[in-house]
C-alpha cells in the first residue's frame, strides 16, 4: 500500500473545524476531497486518526455527515469535491476536550479502490475548542 499525503496533487484531502454561525457552540468537522484528476474513480469512507488514543483507539470513523447542501446550499457543485461535514456528539467532544493542551493532533486518509492511502493536514485538537474557549473568556 502506498501513503500519499496532502501535498500529493491528484487527490487533496483537507481536515478543518467548521463554524456554524447560528449556533457557534456546535462541534463540526469538515473534511474536503478534491479529485484534481480522472485517475479515482472513488475511495473508502474516512478514517480518522488521533496522535493519542481516545477512548482506547486511535482510529475511529464518524458517522452520518451532514449532507453538504444542508450547510451550503449552491448553485454550483464541482464533481471534484467531496466535503463532509460530522457534528460531534457530546460524549466525544467532551473525550476530545480532556485532551486540549497535550498536543493532541487529528487527521483523516482515505484509500482508492487501488489501495491508494490519502491523508489529509494534520489538525491540533485545541483547534476545534478555539472558539468556545474565546466566548467563555468574556
Amino acid at each position: 500500500m502506498e501513503n500519499i499525503n496532502q501535498t500529493e496533487k491528484d487527490l487533496e484531502l483537507y481536515l478543518a473545524r467548521f463554524f456554524d454561525i447560528y449556533d457557534i457552540e456546535k462541534l463540526i468537522i469538515y473534511l474536503s476531497v478534491t479529485n484534481k484528476t480522472d485517475k479515482y474513480k472513488g475511495f473508502s469512507i474516512p478514517i480518522f486518526e488521533i496522535s493519542e488514543a481516545l477512548l482506547g483507539q486511535k482510529e475511529f470513523c464518524l458517522s452520518n455527515p451532514i449532507p453538504p447542501e444542508r450547510i451550503n446550499p449552491s448553485d454550483k457543485k464541482d464533481k471534484n469535491l467531496l466535503e463532509f461535514f460530522y457534528i460531534l456528539d457530546v460524549n466525544l467532544k467532551n473525550e476530545l476536550e480532556k485532551m486540549k493542551g497535550k498536543g493532541v493532533t487529528l487527521k483523516a486518509r482515505v484509500k482508492t479502490f487501488d489501495e491508494k492511502e490519502f491523508i489529509s493536514n494534520e489538525m491540533n485538537i485545541d483547534d476545534l475548542f478555539k472558539v468556545e474557549d474565546n466566548l467563555q473568556k468574556r
